[in-house]
């Protein structure tokens, strides 16, 4: 990058960089994996964040019980 702004003087020719959404929800796949995750959460004694690790795994439950059914 240095490079660049030695050529260009600004970095207005450097692309923006793009990042895709990430969700637990689609990595978590295992019941040890899901109990570190939560376990994780209860260390941290932030009920909000608790309460958003109860949604994800509510989320992967669904989506196991969904896959279970078909």
């Amino acid at each position: 990058m240095t490079n660049l702004m030695n050529q260009k003087g600004n970095l207005k020719d450097v692309p923006e960089e793009q990042f895709s959404k990430y969700d637990v929800v689609d990595h978590l796949t295992s019941r040890v994996e899901i109990a570190a995750y939560l376990e994780a959460a209860k260390e941290e004694n932030d009920p909000s964040l608790l309460a958003a690790v109860m949604e994800d795994i509510h989320q992967i439950e669904a989506r196991q019980c969904k896959g279970d059914s078909q």
